[in-house]
């Protein structure tokens, strides 16, 4: 079973990835606070971290950077309504971050988080990217 954490302040994003997560292989524990959400990758073990990018007082951006520096063996995605400039989608591809566009469609998105939660590290490298879903 796979570990993954979700961040978002959104509660009815949490909510819908719950469901579209519901009878999978995967352990999915959600946050809607950000601080709350990091506080917990860096105290135990998860194999991935979802974050929003555009959330008050920490954005998804320094829980990047943050589980970056100081845990590189977590896989990263992000989810996001707000159209990403270039330094951000060089940022994002440049860290191997995975992005997903909101809103999200749920077999698309579980296909595509599954593929890269049950990857191993050479391959995740190769299919992290901008997923339309």
């Amino acid at each position: 079973m796979k570990n993954i954490v979700l961040i978002d302040d959104d509660r009815l994003i949490t909510v819908l990835v719950k469901a579209f997560l519901k009878n999978s292989d995967i352990n999915l524990v959600t946050f809607n606070c950000p601080q709350q959400g990091l506080e917990y990758i860096l105290n135990h073990k998860v194999d991935m971290c979802i974050t929003d990018l555009m959330m008050p007082k920490l954005s998804g951006f320094d829980i990047c950077n943050e589980l970056l520096e100081k845990m590189n063996t977590v896989k990263l995605a992000v989810l996001s309504l707000k159209k990403l400039s270039i330094n951000e989608l060089h940022y994002l591809l440049d860290n191997n971050i995975c992005y997903f566009n909101k809103p999200l469609q749920p077999k698309k998105f579980r296909a595509h988080l599954e593929s890269l939660i049950y990857a191993d590290d050479r391959y995740a490298k190769t299919i992290t990217g901008i997923y339309a879903t």
